[in-house]
């Protein structure tokens, strides 16, 4: 079994940022959600926040693509973390004064998503280059883990902290959660360099600010993006579906019910990791695996009626998906150079900025046109046939 005890004392201090950082992240999206809807309470408030948070990632990202490799690593996480610091600290300032308005919440959501659409690429760019290769599973699935598990508690937590103590707690906690983080990455940077490196290899790229954009993959890469983006595309369109459908054709109990068993599934999936249950299993079948069962979750959640089938399937979907990730993600990190990985993941930040908000919109239009069933056989059978492309070669 694969034990915390084994990391080195910079790679637990890098783990304990990323814990640290996840912990504050968590409980931030009820405590917008409750703050717009108490403002406005129509849905038009709380669709703008998102809007604008997802809007900012994606235009982070397109600048990271452009800009991203001019500061070395981890001096770049230090900067974004500063950034969402400041626009957590100073939108709760701002709520104590007495000014909050969905306005607000939008500014500082689209600078927070700046933020992110930084950090995020340069942290998974950094992994490899810090952890040593035979531990990146261990670490990768400890993250996803603290994730996870902050993902289920972090509704009730940060709803009773709303109710009890206010919006600007959490706006407090989560800053603190940053300032934490940044002083670890500063120690860290000191002792490793900016790059996670020796201080003879710390330095930023020498390939110019635009190499991002010219980087070129193997083929597996391409086909396994492709796979993901389409991956991400189902995650959005269920992620709506999924409460609509169970609600509104069987009950309240249901999807309450559903929804554990995905939260259970997802930490499931990285203890399983964790443990070595999918150590001899390619990461292509897990990945083909994810596409089938996602599909198949798509499918019952418009047209199962058997709560147990649809619980089982969900359950399963969320464990593989949780350990096929992890999977993927070593894969990567161990077959790519730094410029590669560093563009690799600032692509996947953008699928991810693009494909799940399309998702939940494909399923909203669904709605309205009146072909939601029409659409859930679709997407079904698009992301099920998605799992051929991780297929596409066995040279890795």
């Amino acid at each position: 079994m694969l034990k915390i005890a084994k990391y080195s004392k910079h790679e637990a201090i890098f783990l304990s940022s990323i814990v640290i950082s996840t912990l504050g992240d968590s409980m931030i999206p009820i405590a917008f959600a409750l703050s717009a809807v108490e403002l406005e309470n129509s849905g038009y408030g709380f669709t703008a926040v998102l809007l604008s948070l997802w809007g900012a990632r994606l235009f982070g990202s397109v600048l990271y693509r452009r800009y991203g490799n001019i500061l070395p690593l981890i001096r770049t996480m230090i900067y974004a973390d500063v950034i969402r610091f400041l626009a957590q600290f100073i939108l709760g300032i701002w709520v104590i004064a007495g000014y909050n308005s969905i306005l607000s919440l939008c500014i500082s959501s689209c600078i927070y998503g700046l933020g992110t659409s930084f950090f995020v690429p340069s942290r998974y760019t950094l992994t490899p280059t810090l952890v040593a290769e035979d531990i990146l599973t261990s670490f990768n699935a400890f993250s996803n883990f603290f994730t996870d598990a902050f993902g289920i508690l972090a509704p009730a937590v940060s709803t009773f902290i709303y109710l009890v103590y206010g919006f600007p707690v959490i706006l407090f906690i989560d800053s603190a959660t940053f300032m934490v983080g940044i002083f670890l990455l500063i120690f860290l940077m000191k002792a490793v360099g900016q790059n996670g490196s020796t201080s003879a290899n710390d330095h930023g790229s020498s390939s110019g600010a635009s190499s991002l954009a010219k980087v070129s993959f193997p083929r597996w890469i391409v086909a396994g993006i492709a796979a993901w983006s389409l991956i991400s595309l189902a995650l959005g369109f269920s992620g709506a579906e999924g409460p609509h459908q169970m609600i509104s054709r069987l009950n309240e109990e249901s999807w309450a019910a559903v929804a554990t068993s995905l939260a259970l599934g997802s930490i499931a999936g990285s203890v399983s990791i964790l443990i070595g249950v999918w150590k001899k299993v390619s990461w292509r079948y897990l990945a083909v695996a994810t596409a089938v069962l996602l599909g198949l979750q798509i499918y019952l959640y418009g047209y199962g009626t058997q709560i147990i089938v649809i619980f089982m399937c969900t359950f399963a979907a969320s464990l593989i998906l949780s350990a096929a990730a992890v999977s993927w993600d070593v894969k990567v990190q161990t077959s790519l150079e730094q410029d590669e990985l560093q563009s690799f993941a600032n692509i996947d930040s953008i699928v991810s900025s693009v494909a799940v908000p399309l998702g939940m919109l494909l399923y909203g239009i669904g709605g309205v046109w009146n072909i939601s069933h029409i659409l859930i056989l679709l997407i079904s059978i698009l992301v099920t046939l998605s799992g051929s492309l991780f297929l596409v070669t066995k040279r890795t």
